[in-house]
């Protein structure tokens, strides 16, 4: 048991990384000084970088409908530890609308997309 839980933790903190940078992306290329997203929809697409080792942005958005999510990754417990990662690397706001979660980043309009977000690079690396 206890090398599952080391297992889903580590997967975890992996698919955390993705969620941060997926969202850095999505903060760097909007046109709007305010853009919100589902934290559920940003946890789905977090979990699609790391199953499919992508950043990608348009290539994570068409395989989101093909995968499902682990429990332990659409739980209370993990969304938390996304709200306060994302509280704590961008200027962010939490809402409930409709009952779901959403999150609200103020962005800076022409800010520069970060290196390890280019397309095809993975945790600094380049894919072939």
């Amino acid at each position: 048991m206890c090398a599952s839980r080391s297992k889903m933790s580590r997967v975890q903190r992996r698919v955390l990384g993705y969620v941060l940078k997926v969202a850095e992306h999505i903060a760097a290329t909007t046109r709007s000084p305010r853009v919100s997203i589902k934290l559920k929809t940003l946890v789905k697409y977090g979990y699609a970088a790391y199953a499919y080792g992508t950043l990608d942005f348009k290539r994570i958005r068409g395989l989101t409908s093909r995968i499902r999510v682990p429990g332990h990754l659409a739980s209370q417990y993990f969304y938390r530890r996304v709200e306060e990662e994302l509280a704590r690397n961008f200027d962010v706001e939490f809402e409930d609308r409709r009952g779901s979660r959403y999150a609200v980043f103020r962005v800076r309009l022409g800010a520069p997309l970060s290196q390890h977000l280019q397309p095809g690079v993975v945790d600094g690396e380049a894919r072939q």
